[in-house]
C-alpha cells in the first residue's frame, strides 16, 4: 500500500507541548495536524493478525533555503510521530515494524512524505 501525506512531520523539538503549571506533556497543534493528516491519507488495509511490516519513507523538501545555505534538518526526528499514527490507523503496535528505509529527496515542490507499507511474509 503506498499513500502521500502533503508537507512533513513537525520536528521532535516542535512536536509536543509541556503545561510546566500541571505536569502534562502533550502533542502540539502542527503534530495533532499531521497525525490527522496521515491517516486520512491511508487507504484501508486488509490485515490478517500480527503481521510484521516493511516501510519505506520518502521524504520529499527543498534542502536548501532562497540564499542557497544548506537547511540543517535532521529528517530522522520526523520518523516517531509518522510511524506512530501509522500504527493507530492500522490497529497495530509500531514495534510491529520491522524493516524501515527511510530517504531524503530534494524538490522545489511542495513538501510531502511518501509511504509505502509491505507485511512481512515469512
Amino acid at each position: 500500500m503506498q499513500f502521500i501525506v502533503s508537507g512533513l512531520p513537525p520536528s521532535y523539538n516542535k512536536m509536543l507541548q509541556i503545561n510546566y503549571q500541571f505536569k502534562n506533556v502533550y502533542l502540539s497543534k502542527e503534530a495533532r495536524a499531521f497525525k490527522t493528516r496521515v491517516k486520512m491519507s491511508m487507504p484501508p488495509m486488509d490485515l490478517k493478525g500480527n503481521e510484521l511490516f516493511e516501510l519505506h519513507i520518502r521524504y520529499h523538501y527543498n534542502f536548501y533555503y532562497k540564499n542557497g545555505n544548506l537547511k540543517k534538518i535532521d529528517s530522522s526526528n520526523f520518523d516517531k510521530l509518522l510511524l506512530d499514527a501509522i500504527a493507530e490507523k492500522l490497529g497495530v503496535d509500531d514495534s510491529q515494524f520491522k524493516i524501515r528505509i527511510v530517504n531524503d529527496f530534494h524538490t522545489n515542490e511542495e513538501s510531502c512524505t511518501i509511504v509505502n507499507i509491505n507485511a512481512i511474509h515469512s
